[in-house]
């Protein structure tokens, strides 16, 4: 690796591509290593079309412009932190989940995340049945 990197803990840069029951697929790439001007791409490829930050590509080869702030600040003041927390105090104080991101959902990011590192561990595709396994196999090593 370059000097530049050699205090992190983990590569800069991570990479993960994820197939679904139903053949779908979905990537997510991380990098803090860009020696570049602040970032937030979103990118969506589908059959029917693309979404690349706020342009829509259609099959039919239609563009359409969104009309939205593109998160291309690295000012905390331009990202919805505010209003993220401001929901999650509101569904708190009212004893009700919050919009968008529940502890189910939660579980579910962590669940991949272990995923994506197990997979990293064995060199090789990994299933949500083999991390379901492997944590039984933890509590039944945590009791001995």
């Amino acid at each position: 690796p370059h000097a530049d990197y050699m205090e992190y803990e983990y590569d800069p840069i991570q990479h993960m591509t994820i197939q679904f029951k139903d053949g779908r697929f979905a990537t997510v790439a991380s990098n803090i290593a860009h020696h570049g001007p602040y970032a937030f791409p979103i990118q969506i490829d589908g059959t029917e079309g693309s979404l690349d930050s706020n342009k829509v590509y259609t099959s039919r080869q239609e563009q359409i412009t969104l009309d939205m702030k593109l998160l291309s600040s690295g000012e905390v003041g331009d990202h919805p932190y505010f209003e993220q927390f401001s929901a999650y105090f509101a569904a708190l104080s009212q004893n009700k989940p919050m919009p968008h991101t529940s502890i189910s959902d939660a579980i579910k990011t962590h669940e991949v995340m272990h995923l994506a590192k197990l997979s990293l561990q064995l060199k090789r595709k990994v299933s949500m049945n083999e991390l379901i396994r492997q944590s039984a196999m933890c509590k039944i090593r945590a009791n001995y």
